[in-house]
C-alpha cells in the first residue's frame, strides 16, 4: 500500500506517497446550506459563519457532498493502491465571476506552494514523483476545476510531474466566455479523459447559471427570521418533503386568514344588524393589523422587531465572507469579493418611501374604523353597508399609493412610476447581476481543436431524478388511485383540467420542456438586449410558477372583488384602477404560466434549481465509478 508520512499543515493532516489524487471541489452556495451558515451581528453586518456543513472557508468542506456519494468514494479509496480522496478544500461559495477564480488559484498554489501558514505546499514532498490529479467538480466546482488549469499553465512552481489525469464534471454549466479551460502539455496528460453529467430538470444549469448572479438566498432567510414567511425545516430537501416541512405560520399567511374571517357577504346588505356590524368591523380591523404587522410588527414582552421593514434594514446591510488569510495575502484585493451588500442604498431608501405611504394608509383607515365602533358604542351612529363604505373613504389615498406602488405596462413590464415594485425588483436584479453569459451543459466547445477533444464521455442521468420516475416513468392508469399531490403554489385549473392532470402524469414533464424552451428564447432575448423589458419577462415567468403566482392571484381578487361590490363615487376611480391592475397582472402571469408542474410533492422551482442540480451528486453513479478506475489503469 502506499507509504504515508506527515507535513505541517493548517490542521496537522497524513498525506499518503499517492500516484492518483482525486480532488474534490464543491460547487456555489445552495439556499438549504447558506441557511445553516448565517449568523446576524447586530451592530454593522451579517456574518458567513465557517462551519463545515458547507464549502465556505476556503479549508475542509467534505460534508458538501452528500454520504452516499462520500461513502462510495471513500470505499475506492480504500479497495485501491495509490489512490486518495482529498477533500482538504472550499470555497466561499459566493456566486460571482471573480471569486470562482479565485478559488482556482488558491486551490493549485495550496497543492504546491509554501506560505506563512505552512512550510510546504500540501502535496510538497512528491513534487518529483509522478502524480495524476483526477478532479471532480459539482456546478461551479467544474468552472473552478476550469480556472485551475489556466493557473497550473501558468505557475512556475507547478512541478513538472504533476498531471491532471481525468476530470468529471458534475451538472457543470459551460459559459461561452467565461473560465474556459486551458489545454496544454503543461496541465494534462496526453490520455487524459473527460466525462461530464447531466440533467434535463436541472434548472440551474440549463438557465439560472447563465447569471453569474450573488446569492441572494439570504433575502428568503431574513423573510423567515423576520416571520414575514413561514418557516420551513431545516432537513435537507432529499429527506424532506421536496419544499421542507411547514413548522411556523407566516404573518403573510396570517394576513391571508384573517381576510378569510371577514365576514365579505355583508358587503352586499344594506342593513346590518348590531352583531353582525360589529364582526364586519372586528374583523375587518383584525385583517388591517395583520398587514400592518407583514409590515412592521413589534412584540410587547419580548421587544422583538419583526417584518418587511426589519428584513430590508437586514439585508440593507453589508455581508462579509470569511476568507482564509492565506487568500487574502496571495490574491489582489481587487480580485477576491468578500463584501457585497443586497440591497443597495438608495433603492433601500426608494422601497422604504413606497411601503411607510402605504403604512400609513392602514393606520389612518384602521383609526376610521376604530371610530366608528366608538361611535355605534356610544349610541350616535349605528352599523350599515353605507357607513362601512364612508369608513373606507378613507382609504382614498391608501389605494392612490398601493395603483403607484403596484402599477406596470404589461407590454414593457415597465412603470411609469419610478418606485413602483416592480422598478424596484429590476433595480435590486440588476445591482445583483455580476456578470451575464449564455451557458451550455456540454463542455466539447470549450476542448474543440485540443489533443482531448475525442476523449468526453456525457452522462444523462435525468432519469435518475425522482420527478422523471414519477412523471414520465409513470404510465397513466385513467385511475384516481395515482394520488398525485397537487400543490397549492400555482392558480386555481377548472375541475377538467384537473381531472386530466391526474390521469395523465407524464403531462407534468412536458410542461416542464414547455417552460424550459420559453425561458430560453427570453435568455438570447436578454443576451441581445439585457434591458428591463427582457429581464422582468424572465422573472414574471418564474413568478407564474411559484407560489408568489397564488399569492398575487388570491390578493388580484381580493383587490377586484372590493372594487365590484364597494363602489362609491368619492373613491371609485381609484378601485378602478387598482381592479385595472389588478387584471393587468393576472394577464402578465397568465400569459406566461404553462400550466401545473407540480406532482407528487415535486415539482416546484426550487425542486428544479436545487434538488434536480443535485442528482448527479447524491450518489457516486456506477458509469462514474467505472470511468474513475478506468482512468487510473490508463497509461
Amino acid at each position: 500500500m502506499s507509504k504515508n508520512f506527515k507535513i505541517q499543515t493548517i490542521n496537522e493532516t497524513t498525506v499518503p506517497n499517492a500516484r492518483n489524487i482525486y480532488i474534490l471541489v464543491p460547487g456555489t452556495t445552495d439556499p438549504v446550506n447558506s441557511f445553516a451558515n448565517i449568523q446576524y451581528d447586530n451592530n454593522k453586518r451579517l456574518n458567513f459563519n465557517e462551519t463545515t456543513h458547507r464549502a465556505n472557508s476556503y479549508q475542509s468542506s467534505s460534508q458538501y457532498w452528500d454520504k452516499a456519494f462520500y461513502d462510495n468514494m471513500k470505499k475506492l479509496e480504500q479497495s485501491i493502491t495509490d489512490f486518495i480522496v482529498f477533500d482538504k478544500f472550499g470555497w466561499s461559495g459566493d456566486n460571482c465571476v471573480s471569486n470562482r477564480e479565485t478559488a482556482g488559484k488558491y486551490l493549485v498554489r495550496r497543492l504546491c506552494m509554501k506560505d506563512n501558514y505552512n512550510n510546504h505546499g500540501y502535496y510538497d514532498p512528491i513534487k518529483d514523483k509522478i502524480v495524476y490529479f483526477h478532479l471532480i467538480g459539482h456546478s461551479h466546482g467544474g468552472n473552478v476545476i476550469n480556472e485551475m488549469t489556466k493557473e497550473i499553465d501558468k505557475l512556475e512552481q507547478w512541478p513538472k510531474k504533476w498531471k491532471i489525469k481525468s476530470i468529471t464534471y458534475l451538472s457543470t454549466p459551460f459559459f461561452n466566455n467565461l473560465h474556459q479551460v486551458k489545454v496544454t502539455p503543461k496541465v494534462f496528460h496526453t490520455n487524459t479523459k473527460i466525462m461530464h453529467a447531466y440533467n434535463d430538470y436541472d434548472l440551474t444549469q440549463n438557465f439560472l447559471a447563465d447569471f453569474s448572479l450573488f446569492d441572494l438566498s439570504l433575502i428568503q432567510k431574513v423573510l423567515e427570521e423576520k416571520n414575514v414567511l413561514s418557516i420551513r425545516s431545516k432537513l435537507p430537501t432529499n429527506k424532506a418533503n421536496k419544499e421542507g416541512e411547514l413548522i411556523n405560520e407566516g404573518l403573510i399567511d396570517k394576513a391571508i386568514n384573517a381576510f378569510k374571517e371577514i365576514p365579505t357577504n355583508k358587503f352586499t346588505d344594506l342593513w346590518l344588524s348590531h352583531i353582525e356590524g360589529e364582526l364586519l368591523y372586528e374583523k375587518t380591523i383584525d385583517f388591517l393589523t395583520s398587514i400592518e404587522n407583514v409590515l412592521y410588527k413589534k412584540d410587547n414582552e419580548t421587544q422583538i422587531e419583526s417584518g418587511i421593514f426589519v428584513s430590508l434594514k437586514e439585508i440593507n446591510k453589508e455581508i462579509e465572507f470569511k476568507v482564509s488569510d492565506f487568500l487574502k495575502e496571495t490574491i489582489p484585493k481587487d480580485k477576491l469579493k468578500i463584501k457585497r451588500q443586497i440591497l443597495k442604498d438608495d433603492v433601500y431608501q426608494e422601497l422604504l418611501a413606497s411601503l411607510e405611504k402605504i403604512l400609513d394608509g392602514i393606520r389612518i383607515l384602521k383609526t376610521k374604523f376604530n371610530d366608528r365602533i366608538k361611535d355605534v358604542n356610544k349610541g350616535i351612529e349605528s352599523y350599515s353597508r353605507k357607513g362601512y363604505i364612508n369608513d373606507l373613504n378613507g382609504s382614498k389615498k391608501l389605494i392612490e399609493t398601493l395603483n403607484s406602488f403596484l402599477d406596470i405596462d404589461e407590454n414593457s413590464l415597465i412603470s411609469n412610476n419610478s418606485s413602483s415594485l416592480w422598478n424596484i425588483l429590476f433595480k435590486i436584479l440588476d445591482n445583483n447581476i455580476d456578470q451575464f453569459d449564455d451557458t451550455y451543459v456540454d463542455p466539447s466547445k470549450q476542448f474543440k481543436g485540443t489533443f482531448l477533444e475525442r476523449n468526453i464521455k456525457a452522462l444523462d442521468v435525468t432519469k435518475e431524478d425522482e420527478y422523471d420516475k414519477k412523471t414520465v416513468q409513470t404510465a397513466p392508469t385513467g385511475k384516481f388511485t395515482q394520488a398525485i399531490i397537487l400543490s397549492h403554489t400555482t392558480p386555481q385549473y377548472g375541475m377538467q383540467q384537473q381531472m386530466e392532470d391526474i390521469m395523465n402524469p407524464a403531462i407534468f414533464s412536458k410542461r416542464y420542456y414547455t417552460l424550459l424552451e420559453n425561458i430560453k428564447k427570453m435568455e438570447k432575448n436578454y443576451d441581445n438586449n439585457p434591458n428591463q423589458t427582457n429581464l422582468m419577462d424572465i422573472l414574471f415567468t418564474l413568478i407564474a410558477h411559484s407560489s408568489i403566482h397564488t399569492f398575487i392571484d388570491k390578493w388580484s381578487n381580493v383587490g377586484i372583488f372590493v372594487a365590484e361590490v364597494l363602489l362609491d363615487n368619492k373613491i371609485e376611480t381609484n378601485l378602478n384602477k387598482l381592479k385595472e391592475i389588478m387584471n393587468k397582472l393576472k394577464r402578465v402571469l397568465k400569459k406566461r404560466f404553462v400550466g401545473k408542474l407540480e406532482a407528487f410533492n415535486m415539482g416546484s422551482l426550487i425542486y428544479f434549481l436545487q434538488e434536480s442540480h443535485s442528482t448527479s451528486r447524491r450518489i457516486l453513479h456506477p458509469k462514474i465509478k467505472e470511468f474513475l478506475k478506468e482512468v487510473m489503469e490508463n497509461k
